[in-house]
């Protein structure tokens, strides 16, 4: 049965999606209180995908209900759906270079930070 394993692994990926940008909040708040000099932000087109995917995610009965805009309507992807070079659900899209960039951004914060 496929239908486990892949189950867990969009759910997977959503934790992921999460915790990124609860990373990236973090990552800014250190940045704005110049713990981490030096640290760069990540592109803001990024960090904007990310965020709008993690509440893609949070707020997928919602959208699902129509009771949250974007709804999510026929031929929309109900679920978090991961495709060669991107993932979506409804309307969103994140690419796995974006999030990729995202953690690492975060992941360089976290390293100057230590280094001072």
């Amino acid at each position: 049965n496929t239908i486990g394993p892949y189950s867990r692994a969009i759910d997977s990926l959503e934790q992921c999606i999460v915790a990124a940008h609860r990373a990236m909040l973090m990552a800014e708040t250190i940045i704005d209180l110049r713990h981490g000099r030096g640290a760069r932000r990540p592109p803001p087109a990024w960090k904007e995908r990310v965020k709008l995917m993690r509440h893609a995610i949070e707020h997928t009965d919602d959208r699902l209900t129509g009771r949250r805009n974007p709804p999510i309507t026929a031929g929309d992807a109900p679920m978090l759906r991961p495709l060669a070079k991107h993932m979506e659900l409804g309307v969103d899209h994140l690419t796995y270079r974006e999030l990729a960039g995202c953690l690492r951004s975060c992941y360089r914060t976290i390293e100057t930070v230590r280094r001072t």
